[in-house]
């Protein structure tokens, strides 16, 4: 077996599995760095202030460096003679990290025994027979840089006291020498370039320590970091030969959890320790990097590592194996929709079709993705829908898995401004999307808001997907979750353009000129669009009623009654198990709030109504407040608008949950609100798609917090923003608005939680479940093989809107 030799002084060998290295007998220095920058500080201090030689010398502190006090070393001597250290303040950072790697090179077991053959874990190399000083040429390291110099470290006897000894660092230049090498036993450290040093590992191992240590406490088997601006973690590794990282996830088993639980922190911490040391060797981060294992066999236990997600994402499992989900592992966890992707009781396919799909990364759309692929789809372009919420590792580790030419994936990554409007990018965690940069500037500068820069990234990607598919003689089916394309290629408006108009509308460059229109060009390719949501049919109707019909046949399942009778029932649950999650841990409870419901009568908002009065609100809290346009008549606290509720029921309400797909809270009423409701704490919760439902409360702030001189009402307001965070686990849940105001003699505070920032709060955990998906992914996945099955059988239906149980049946057929 292949075996290399690491840089830590322990070689690596290669297994069936892949690499191990056994670092369990590597000594651990704590504090090395924190000694490299005291004394750079000092020595810079010295040099810019006095006009002779540099010299003092340091006393070690045993509580930063208690291991170099265990080999009797107490203190280091510095020397320099006058205008080595000349402008060094130019050159500041990169001679703090030449200390840092002087020092750190005491952990390296190789450079150890070299200054210091005594140790007794040195005392068996019996080739070193003396100290020797190590030499640093660090002149070639950096170019353009006015730094020539050399470091030179010894050991040296105590004089007074002959037990203990002391390190002499001497710092020269090749023109200005000040030791000749030739008199001294010395050696060169002539691997500079094979490990960089982690600078504070000891307190990341710690960080990184305790919050595993509290994930544990948890009973949670993961944590992971994502990388965020100042991230001291990923600001080192970042200098490793990792390179830059977008996330780092850590797992553990059973018995590790025990572990953490039962020990002192100092027992574990160099296991966190170890974890990071290895990192600074070249070997094991090159093993990496071109897709390896390594497994790290401690005392106790071992971790293993591995990159993913095309390099961005770094994984530690303690104690377990390198572990891959596939695709297939997520389909299976769905049983009927695997009995369709397997063909038991029919015999369509995809083989000549394109997929455009949009929709929301959840596990399940994992297994709907592998189902259309066993279905022999030619290939699928996805533009995932994320408002808010972590999307999970593995699930990117999975997609990024597959090959990149069968399925290409793109989705927006939100920008949070100083204030309250948010804007969205291209995501950098999917596919590689550096064909895509000139689109994502052009998102940068408009600073456009979600369901905007969704449309037009989805019709960029789609435009191109098209193109795609007539080179390739194949026909597109678009997929999507939520109204974001179909409702606009629909538009007689869209459709009468020359297509090289909408190309340039959507940022998209044809090799050819194309100067027909964009109706007849997209019939020649697209099949037609199957919707998944009521949002999204809503969208298809109101485009009919404009212009009595569509342009494309749309096939829909969002009110068929299996949606309408059993998913919005689980969709209500997961709102309010969010909201309550939330509310729960800022110490809050639901049954409490004074909650008002818009959209009742909805599908979603009905059995929203329902869990509320029959349960979450306890029998001394019955007020909900409903709206909805479909009351005729205002009573029993039912309103057909906002205007129609009395002022003394509204300025009750702390609580507003919005399922109308539509935005009906008006500034007139938000000013009321702030400035005369009884509550401190305003709550707004969206548990529809999109971002609509409170987009004037998202303006008003917009248009009000940028206004000078801050007033509402010609009342003088103060305005404060923060972020909405799980103080256990620090997950983001919004945006926080503080208004402070004076009106008469009395001040107010108002607090505006702005849960998921206004969007789908359902999808901030984990949506609806498994169970039910399975069955309406499976009916999604079979209107959609209908449809393909009905154009190439030349019997597709005329263009217009046919909605499952109402107009045909599962597979697309007529009723």
């Amino acid at each position: 077996m292949k075996k290399i030799i690491t840089s830590l002084g322990y070689p690596l060998q290669q297994t069936e599995e892949g690499w191990e290295v056994d670092l369990s007998e590597l000594k651990i220095f704590t504090g090395l760095s924190v000694l490299a920058k005291i004394i750079g500080e000092h020595i810079i201090d010295e040099a810019e202030r006095s006009p002779g030689d540099v010299s003092f010398l340091y006393k070690i502190n045993s509580n930063i460096n208690p291991e170099l006090v265990e080999m009797n070393i107490h203190h280091v001597q510095v020397y320099a003679r006058a205008g080595v250290m000349h402008g060094i303040r130019k050159f500041r950072d990169v001679f703090i990290n030449q200390l840092i790697t002087v020092f750190g090179t005491l952990q390296r077991r190789k450079w150890r025994r070299e200054i210091y053959p005594e140790a007794s874990y040195c005392r068996e190399e019996k080739s070193v027979q003396f100290s020797k000083a190590l030499v640093f040429p660090f002149f070639h390291d950096h170019d353009n840089i006015e730094n020539n110099n050399r470091f030179i470290l010894e050991k040296v006897k105590n004089s007074v006291s002959g037990k203990s000894f002391f390190f002499r660092l001497t710092i020269e230049t090749f023109e200005k020498e000040i030791i000749d090498l030739n008199a001294i036993p010395n050696v060169v450290v002539d691997d500079l370039l094979t490990r960089v040093y982690i600078a504070g590992s000891s307190k990341i191992a710690r960080s990184v320590r305790d919050n595993i240590a509290n994930a544990c406490s948890r009973g949670l088997d993961y944590y992971s970091e994502e990388n965020r601006t100042y991230s001291r973690l990923f600001e080192q590794l970042e200098n490793t030969h990792l390179g830059r990282l977008e996330f780092i996830n850590f797992s553990w088993d059973e018995n590790f959890a025990n572990y953490i639980r039962k020990e002192l922190p100092g027992n574990s911490l160099p296991i966190f320790k170890k974890i990071f040391l290895s990192l600074e060797a070249y070997s094991i981060c090159n093993i990496l990097h071109h897709g390896g294992t390594v497994k790290v066999l401690l005392h106790n236990c071992f971790f293993s590592l591995y990159l993913s997600q095309l390099g961005r994402s770094l994984n530690i499992g303690i104690n377990l194996p390198r572990k891959m989900f596939h695709m297939d592992d997520y389909l299976k966890r769905m049983p009927i929709l695997s009995s369709i992707a397997e063909q038991m009781d029919h015999h369509f396919h995809f083989s000549n079709t394109k997929i455009f799909l949009i929709h929301h990364i959840t596990s399940e759309i994992i297994g709907f993705i592998e189902a259309l692929k066993k279905l022999n789809v030619h290939s699928i372009d996805v533009m995932f829908v994320k408002y808010s919420g972590i999307i999970p590792p593995r699930y990117l580790d999975t997609l990024l898995e597959t090959d990149s030419n069968f399925l290409f994936m793109a989705g927006l990554e939100k920008k949070t401004s100083d204030k309250v409007t948010d804007y969205y990018t291209i995501a950098e965690y999917f596919s590689d999307t550096s064909g895509l940069s000139g689109l994502d500037q052009v998102l940068k500068s408009k600073k456009l808001p979600y369901f905007e820069a969704m449309k037009m990234v989805s019709g960029h990607l789609f435009l191109k997907c098209c193109l795609e598919a007539k080179k390739q003689g194949k026909k597109v089916l678009l997929i999507e979750d939520g109204g974001y394309l179909s409702p606009i290629l629909n538009e007689n408006e869209l459709s009468l353009k020359k297509t090289d108009e909408v190309f340039h509308q959507f940022l998209v460059s044809p090799v050819e000129k194309i100067e027909m229109s964009f109706r007849r060009w997209l019939q020649e390719t697209l099949i037609g669009t199957i919707e998944h949501t009521k949002n999204g049919y809503d969208r298809l109707c109101s485009t009919i009623n404009k212009q009595s019909t569509l342009l494309f046949p749309s096939y829909s399942i969002a009110i068929s009654r299996l949606k309408t009778n059993e998913e919005s029932q689980e969709v209500a649950h997961s709102i309010l198990s969010a909201i309550e999650s939330i509310l729960h841990e800022h110490g809050m409870v639901l049954s409490r709030r004074d909650i008002i419901v818009l959209g009742a009568e909805g599908n979603i908002g009905k059995p929203l109504c329902r869990l509320l009065k029959e349960g979450r609100l306890h029998q001394q809290n019955q007020t909900l407040t409903q709206v909805d346009s479909k009351y005729r008549a205002s009573k029993d606290r039912k309103y057909c608008s906002l205007e129609s509720i009395p002022d003394d029921e509204l300025y009750r309400k702390d609580l507003f949950i919005g399922v109308i797909g539509n935005s009906i809270l008006k500034k007139e009423l938000i000013e009321k609100l702030i400035l005369y409701g009884e509550k401190t704490n305003l709550f707004f919760a969206s548990g529809s798609t999109k971002t609509i439902e409170f987009e004037d409360l998202s303006e008003w702030l917009q248009t009000f917090s940028s206004a000078t001189p801050l007033t509402f009402s010609g009342i003088p307001v103060e305005i404060e923003y923060g972020r909405i965070y799980d103080p256990q686990s620090g997950f983001d849940q919004g945006r926080k608005v503080v208004i402070r105001f004076q009106r008469g003699d009395r001040f107010f505070i108002k607090n505006l939680f702005l849960l998921a920032d206004l969007s789908p709060i359902n999808f901030l955990y984990y949506g609806v479940p498994t169970e039910i998906m399975d069955s309406i992914l499976s009916q999604l996945l079979k209107v959609t093989l209908g449809m393909n099955r009905q154009y190439f059988a030349n019997k597709l239906n005329p263009p217009g809107l046919y909605a499952v149980d109402h107009q045909i049946d599962e597979w697309g057929d007529m009723l």
